[in-house]
């Protein structure tokens, strides 16, 4: 603690080294967030929809606290009285756009299982979905890999994309169990 660089005695030979290099205390003591117009002693939140540094998205509509008026709280009364989503009778692209949309939710799972009982599989490193072409042959199946033509479902173009490719079984996803 006291002879490494990112010690106390290193913080303190760096505290006192800020009367001549100014910039220094930025590292030890932080930014005065109050410098910038910014109440904290605020029994609000500063910023409601800000997620924290490690973050690198804003927060979303579901997990902001919103003042929601009584008449659009309706989920108690027509919760029984709708119809159940039948996801076998949507579209692979309705499926994704589930998925994709609906972060955190039991319906991003179950568009999942869809997706799953339709042969996509979710490779987790390269974060796409992955299906077999229908009709085409895998040129060579390895213990863990397999290599050939595989549609690729593209988020930016929001269509099955065909690549070649070598695909590390060990990186897709197991399949969603619904209880």
């Amino acid at each position: 603690m006291l002879r490494d660089q990112y010690g106390i005695a290193s913080t303190v030979a760096s505290m006192r080294n800020i009367d001549f290099y100014p910039l220094l205390s930025l590292l030890n003591i932080g930014e005065d967030l109050t410098t910038f117009g910014l109440n904290m002693n605020s029994p609000k939140n500063i910023c409601p929809n800000f997620a924290g540094p490690y973050h690198n998205s804003y927060l979303g509509p579901n997990h902001i606290d919103y003042d929601v008026p009584p008449e659009y709280r309706i989920q108690d009364k027509i919760k029984n009285r709708l119809a159940p989503i039948k996801l076998d009778q949507y579209d692979d692209s309705s499926l994704f756009y589930i998925f994709y949309s609906h972060h955190c939710d039991f319906i991003q799972l179950y568009a999942a299982d869809e997706l799953y009982a339709r042969n996509w599989r979710f490779h987790t490193e390269l974060g796409v979905w992955i299906t077999n072409v229908p009709g085409m042959n895998l040129l060579d199946t390895y213990t863990e890999c397999e290599e050939g033509t595989f549609y690729v479902f593209d988020t930016e173009k929001w269509r099955q994309v065909p690549r070649q490719m070598i695909l590390d079984c060990s990186k897709l996803e197991r399949r969603f169990k619904k209880k």
